[in-house]
């Protein structure tokens, strides 16, 4: 997918009307860093000017995608035009954008004292991203502007030419008094016991639904990735009753969707729209008999959602969002066939209800709203916040955990492991599990960044104690043992230099009864692949494997190679998969010796670095680095790192 995007300038100072004010600016960062989020484009089309623009690219750039900006002019007289008018800051942002990108600003080469026709650079944008385009490859367009006004502005002119090109069109207005939509649907993996299929659900929601609610401007919200505490229910009541629009998602049979569209129908007399997907080739699955006579929307979709499909299915959702926010049709049939008039919303708990219940549902919405901004300083707000909150202690662990898990996503492993010092643990296992593998994760990180050896030793030795308790929990999984094996290998990288050949072998031989155990333990393509690239170490190394060993290497790769192509079909965003099938491209490629599948191998890598968050790129290239201390060339490790991280 490519985006090609304009928007509004930023507001001068005392602005009459306001298009794009400087209070409107966090808001829209956070949207704009969600899409790009879930959409992973490989490429982002636009201009540099103060404000719309470059906002876009700041945050396209913090999802690691690719940005190629095309000015009108060249860039100290777009700088002069287009930038400092709105002031230093926007010179700033500028400035650090244009280094960074380096050779992807491209500068038309125009008359130093010709009028620069902007209407005419919408369509250079428009035609360089079409262009740029790989064959069946998707191109939409982002947007920001408030609604047209009667004069047509230059974000207009792009729009109109956007749509005249049948270009799919995402429309954000940072302006908009969002009305509350939440989306009931089944996520991760579910099996579908009516086309016997299993699907992933997750794209469905990243690339439709999130999208299309954004475009029409509905603050969004979910009922997953919440800790248990024992009030989600009532968060998710809440949210149900008093949402304007809810899209309840059909897929699966799920008996959670099914109750949550019941309570919506008691609750609000109109605004639910029913979406029945159909999956390619198998026509459109019944719909389940209690709502068989109300109607509903459907789309094509296949087992890999592909982003033609997501953008059809955008198009016929669209108007039906559109025409349940703008008119209140009857749609429940509670309400159709019951006088039930005098339940109306909003609502609101009961004045008995323990304060402590409402003050802990809007901790969790703080929690939720900082951890989307992908933003530490306030996600770390919200944590001191937790402090002195009036909530259940299990309550509190269960949220620190959720902020310092995506605080060690970000890659800030301070405050991560500031969040993950709980002073109890949690009573869940399955909590406790998550909590003790993110704190292994974190010490393994401060590690690997201490500058001081007693820090280092200290850090590693933690960790290693919290991934002794998990083992003695009996949480032996791919998570623990690749958190382990990762473990192992910074420490033989610690002391290589010190170590002679046959001392470095004999630790990778004994880190090889790890590598084993975990794929014995849980044979998973995360498992395997650690397994693999042990055995395929010790044999360029010693060219010296046991016949044993060698049919073992050759099952590891025949597994994993099988169950990643599996978890791609069903996931094709999953970045722990795509980076699996880019290793194991590289590891098939020395075994063999053919330099000329490394090709293959680099562009694995380069896809997966497309969908990297930075705790994702950290732990693929140190997994390249340990290999080049192994002895694999200079050469090859530096064309992969490229590949996944353009410019390193």
């Amino acid at each position: 997918m490519i985006i090609v995007y304009a928007g509004v300038q930023a507001d001068e100072d005392g602005q009459a009307a306001p298009r794009l004010p400087a209070s409107a600016e966090p808001g829209l960062s956070v949207r704009l860093r969600g899409l790009f989020s879930s959409l992973k484009p490989r490429l982002v089309v636009g201009a540099l000017a103060s404000g719309s623009d470059l906002l876009i690219a700041e945050e396209a750039r913090r999802e690691n995608c690719e940005v190629r900006a095309l000015l009108p002019c060249d860039m100290a007289t777009f700088k002069r035009t287009s930038v400092a008018t709105r002031g230093s800051r926007w010179e700033h942002k500028y400035d650090l954008i244009v280094s960074e990108l380096g050779e992807n600003v491209v500068c038309e080469d125009v008359d130093a004292e010709a009028e620069i026709d902007y209407r005419n650079h919408n369509v250079r944008m428009l035609d360089a991203a079409q262009q740029l385009a790989q064959p069946d490859e998707s191109v939409w367009a982002f947007i920001v502007r408030p609604p047209p006004q009667a004069s047509s502005s230059l974000s207009d002119d792009f729009a109109g030419r956007a749509e005249g090109r049948k270009l799919l069109i995402l429309d954000i207005d940072p302006l908009a008094q969002r009305p509350k939509g939440f989306v009931a649907m089944s996520y991760g993996k579910k099996f579908d016991p009516v086309s016997r299929k299993t699907y992933d659900c997750d794209p469905v929601f990243h690339k439709i639904y999130l999208p299309l609610l954004e475009d029409l401007d509905v603050d969004w919200t979910r009922a997953d990735l919440q800790t248990d505490s024992g009030l989600i229910h009532v968060a998710m009541v809440s949210d149900l009753a008093n949402s304007r629009v809810v899209i309840a998602d059909l897929s699966t049979s799920n008996f959670n969707v099914g109750y949550e569209l019941g309570l919506r129908h008691v609750f609000a007399p109109h605004s639910t729209v029913l979406v029945n997907p159909r999956l390619t080739n198998s026509g459109r699955a019944p719909m389940p008999f209690d709502v068989g006579i109300i109607r509903a929307v459907g789309f094509e979709r296949g087992i890999t959602l592909t982003d033609r499909q997501a953008e059809a299915a955008i198009r016929a959702l669209k108007p039906v969002l559109s025409q349940v926010l703008a008119d209140s049709s009857v749609d429940s049939p509670i309400h159709e066939w019951f006088d039930v008039s005098r339940i109306s919303g909003p609502f609101v708990q009961r004045a008995k209800a323990p304060a402590r219940d409402a003050h802990e549902l809007a901790l969790r919405e703080r929690v939720k709203q900082a951890i989307r901004s992908c933003r530490a300083s306030e996600m770390l707000t919200v944590l001191g916040a937790l402090d002195s909150a009036d909530v259940a202690d299990q309550t509190s662990l269960a949220l620190r955990i959720e902020i310092g898990a995506a605080l060690l996503d970000e890659g800030e492993y301070e405050d991560a492991a500031t969040a993950l010092a709980l002073p109890t643990p949690p009573e869940s296992p399955a909590l406790l599990r998550t909590w003790l593998q993110k704190t292994a994760m974190v010490h393994r990180r401060l590690g690997d960044g201490a500058t001081e050896i007693s820090e280092r030793d200290a850090h590693w030795l933690s960790a290693q104690g919290v991934l002794q308790q998990l083992v003695d929990l009996g949480c032996e999984d791919s998570e623990t043992y690749g958190i382990t094996a990762g473990l192992a290998k910074k420490r033989l990288l610690a002391a290589v230099s010190e170590l002679d050949d046959d001392a470095v072998n004999a630790r990778l031989l004994a880190m090889q009864d790890i590598y084993r155990q975990g794929f014995d333990a849980d044979p998973s393509f995360y498992t395997g692949i650690n397994l693999v690239m042990l055995l395929r170490v010790i044999q360029s190394r010693t060219n010296d494997l046991q016949d044993a060993d060698r049919e073992l290497l050759d099952e590891a790769i025949t597994v994993t190679r099988f169950l990643v192509r599996v978890a791609l079909a069903e996931d094709s965003v999953d970045f722990w998969a795509a980076a699996t099938a880019a290793e194991l491209r590289l590891h098939e490629a020395r075994l063999s010796r053919n330099r000329s599948t490394l090709g293959q191998a680099a562009l694995a890598y380069a896809k997966a670095g497309l969908i990297a968050r930075p705790e994702h790129l950290t732990s693929a290239i140190n997994q390249l680095e340990f290999l080049r201390a192994m002895g694999d060339p200079d050469e090859v490790v530096d064309k992969m790192i490229k590949s996944l991280r353009p410019g390193s």
